[in-house]
């Protein structure tokens, strides 16, 4: 139990050191010389991303999608 908890807590703190600037690094790439669906597919990248990091948060709490 102890065990569970620590690694929760470096990964929440890992986690938010670290996913905001990869957010702010996919959101702010410069897409002037891609086509749209190029930017289209960048977008749902992020969105990817966001997703992945809540998913891996509720797997290592233990809850199960």
């Amino acid at each position: 139990m102890l065990g569970k908890l620590v690694s929760l807590v470096l990964g929440a703190v890992f986690i938010g050191a670290l996913a905001g600037t990869a957010v702010t690094a996919i959101v702010n790439v410069n897409t002037s010389g891609w086509g749209a669906p190029s930017i289209a597919l960048w977008g749902v990248v992020g969105i990817c991303v966001v997703a992945g990091i809540i998913y891996m948060i509720l797997k290592e709490v233990g809850i199960d999608i």
